[in-house]
């Protein structure tokens, strides 16, 4: 039980190994392209993106995709970009003890926070091209988010992200 709490916990830290490391410890996976996308017009769809997060995420990626010659618009977009939050717990969920009494349920939260980056023709399924970004976090009662920071750290990651973007 032991090695598959330690296994389960270094895994996530294997697969981001394999990415390049960007401002702030945010990590790019290389994006794949399935075809020659020729796009000049995006929209983007936010899906399951944290509340305080999403302003940020899809107005930083414009700013790195309108930096490539991709023009954001609001519809009637050749392209649809959807950013998607993904989370992943790094530490397994401890049952709780019948006879433990904790006095605050606080502690830390670990986990890898990842915005997944797909893009698609418009009126199409298929993905013409997809990357992500990562971070691991360590929460504690009382963090909050410093949003200035983390809005450069993020266009950054976009930028890098999009180094590959065909065009």
């Amino acid at each position: 039980m032991r090695k598959l709490a330690i296994l389960s916990m270094l895994f996530p830290l294997l697969v981001l190994s394999g990415c390049a490391t960007s401002y702030l410890g945010i990590s790019v996976t290389p994006a794949d392209s399935v075809s020659q996308p020729g796009f000049e017009r995006f929209e983007v769809n936010a899906e399951e993106l944290p509340a305080f997060l999403g302003p940020i995420l899809v107005s930083n990626f414009s700013v790195a995709m309108a930096e490539r010659g991709l023009q954001p618009v609001m519809k009637d977009g050749d392209a649809v970009v959807t950013l998607r939050y993904v989370q992943e717990t790094l530490r397994p969920e401890v049952e709780q003890d019948t006879y433990e009494e904790r006095i605050d349920q606080g502690g830390e939260a670990r986990f890898v926070a990842r915005v997944v980056v797909e893009m698609r023709a418009a009126g199409a399924d298929e993905i013409v091209w997809q990357g992500s970004i990562q971070r691991i976090h360590s929460i504690r009662p009382g963090d909050y988010m410093h949003t200035g920071r983390a809005s450069v750290a993020l266009l950054e990651a976009f930028r890098d992200l999009l180094s590959d973007y065909p065009g």
